[in-house]
């Protein structure tokens, strides 16, 4: 499966964890379907208990998928970069991020 995945554009490593997250579902030990029954943090929680699967990966599915729309990606690299930008400030723009979001 990773061949063709890798062929649809995903690099090896990416398609590795699309691979895992397959095989976690085909074996009963993920199932996508009860995330929506869990509160934002459980269900950020659950996601990042997968092999490759991060806080921001969590988020975005979180937020997206779910359709929660009080979860937001703080972490995300393009926000403080942008806040940086914007205020032209040489301040912890990730910790700054995460408190206005908060």
């Amino acid at each position: 499966m990773a061949g063709a995945l890798g062929e649809a554009g995903l690099s090896r490593r990416k398609a590795e964890y699309a691979t895992g997250l397959a095989r976690t579902i085909l074996d009963g030990r993920f199932d996508p379907a009860t995330l929506a029954g869990l509160g934002d943090n459980e269900a950020i929680a659950a996601i990042c208990t997968l092999h490759g699967f991060g806080r921001w990966s969590a988020e975005i599915y979180v937020m997206f998928s779910l359709q929660r729309p009080d979860v937001f990606p703080a972490d995300d690299l393009a926000l403080p970069v942008s806040y940086t930008h914007l205020r032209a400030h040489e301040t912890d723009s990730y910790l700054v991020c995460r408190l206005l979001l908060e």
